[in-house]
């Protein structure tokens, strides 16, 4: 019972801070969400949409649709819901290896309460399944589960390719260290990617091929590295001492040691980072923390109090944070507004800035232009669509065209199109301003145009 309320009382005030800022954002959840709904219609992956990712994700979108009554706010509440139950999970399995309440329960605070947690489960991207999957194969490698482990790892690769430095610190561990157990483990992995992988191979070889390999392995560079990482190392205090510590200590858990080290590898040699990206750090982070404290504690002897009243401190500080800078972050608090404008224009068709418009596109009911779902800047970039020509055939048909600007009068900028999803010059030529409203997002982009092109 003591275990139970140790559980339920944070997961329960981390659901409240999330269900009071719910909402629909500028974000790639639109994409997942649009793509799960296509896929319950009868679509098929990659061959009649465009999906630069491994197929387990969408799969399980398409069922949290089916069960949430394809109700896109609910969608986006999902990735909450992840991140609760894998804090039940690092509280059992911490509890398990110590026998230790206090340590089991501030485990599952520090995860819950980390700063990368709070700010990026606001949005369902797949990678807190990929976590929880994580989480799971560790559940299953403690019990000596071997096949099990082997099977959620690959559900973990399946769902988010880039948790593969979790895969290989497993495999490279279990063959260094536990060579019998390795093969039943490669087993699981390979029989769940088989089956996962199979009906795409079948259906879709090329168009897999192409969307996955050739596109998702040779991304441009996104955001700045050294951003990112200054980034968590000044909002997430504690989770980077963990670090430390994992890195300097390598002997208190070689596994762990393998899996940080190996992340930090991808996240320096990958050009394509994302701060989302580096959850896959966090629930093994947050695992070497009973080592991490007693050898602090061995340190202070007689001020043992002291951690987790910094502790303290510093989860405090990662909740007020969040809760004045971020909460309301790419939140569109207009957008029945928004909607009966798209309603009232009439549009045959909708196309535009990934971000928003697939939500937009399901709302109204209006389809999205040649049902192009994923408008990154990139698949312009590398020659997958082509603006110029795109914009040409959008202006042939009743469509309205959804850009992000930036609009900063004090500095004399007002340019409601930027990046590559359009031509601009046939858009301003062509096309009549139907709506801007701001929207404060995480980088420069500040606002949301309605093009009417007809």
């Amino acid at each position: 019972m003591v275990n139970f309320l140790l559980v339920i009382i944070p997961s329960v005030f981390f659901l409240l801070i999330k269900m009071a800022f719910s909402g629909i954002r500028f974000s790639d959840t639109n994409v997942y969400f649009y793509t799960a709904t296509e896929l319950l219609r009868g679509k098929v992956l990659y061959k009649d949409i465009f999906f630069t990712n491994l197929p387990l994700f969408p799969s399980i979108s398409s069922l949290y649709a089916f069960l949430i009554g394809r109700k896109i706010e609910w969608y986006y509440i999902t990735a909450a819901l992840e991140v609760v139950v894998t804090g039940m999970l690092i509280f059992f399995i911490t509890f398990k290896k110590t026998n230790n309440r206090l340590y089991s329960f501030i485990s599952q605070c520090l995860y819950l309460f980390s700063f990368i947690i709070l700010s990026t489960s606001d949005y369902q991207t797949g990678v807190f399944l990929a976590s929880f999957f994580s989480v799971l194969a560790y559940l299953c490698y403690e019990k000596k589960q071997n096949f099990l482990t082997g099977v959620f790892l690959g559900c973990m690769l399946l769902t988010k390719a880039y948790y593969l430095p979790v895969a290989m610190a497993f495999f490279m561990y279990l063959f260094i260290k536990e060579r019998d157990r390795f093969i039943k483990t490669l087993s699981g992995f390979l029989i769940i990617c088989a089956l996962v992988l199979f009906p795409s191979v079948i259906t879709a070889r090329k168009e897999f091929v192409k969307d996955v390999i050739f596109y998702s392995l040779f991304r441009s560079q996104g955001i700045d590295k050294l951003r990112i990482i200054s980034f968590f190392i000044t909002h997430d205090v504690i989770l980077f001492f963990l670090f430390i510590f994992t890195l300097l200590f390598p002997k208190k858990n070689i596994l762990f040691f393998l899996t940080i080290t190996l992340s930090l590898l991808f996240i320096v040699f990958f050009q394509d980072i994302y701060f989302l990206y580096l959850n896959i750090l966090v629930p093994y982070l947050i695992f070497s923390f009973p080592d991490f404290l007693i050898t602090i504690n061995h340190q202070l002897k007689k001020y043992e109090f002291l951690p987790y009243f910094t502790i303290c401190v510093f989860l405090i500080i990662n909740a007020i944070t969040y809760l004045k800078g971020y909460a309301r972050l790419q939140k569109l608090d207009n957008l029945q507004e928004i909607l009966a404008i798209i309603k009232e224009a009439k549009p045959e068709y909708l196309y535009g800035t990934m971000e928003i418009t697939p939500a937009f596109s399901y709302l109204s009911n209006v389809p999205l232009f040649d049902n192009i779902i994923d408008t990154n800047d990139n698949l312009f970039y590398k020659g997958v669509l082509n603006s110029n020509t795109l914009t040409r055939r959008l202006l042939s048909k009743k469509t309205i065209i959804v850009t992000k600007g930036l609009y900063y009068p004090s500095d004399n900028i007002n340019k409601p199109i930027t990046g590559a999803v359009v031509d601009e010059g046939q858009v301003l030529k062509y096309c009549t301003k139907l709506y801007t409203t701001p929207i404060k997002t995480e980088g420069l982009v500040n606002s949301i145009t309605l093009f009417k092109c007809y």
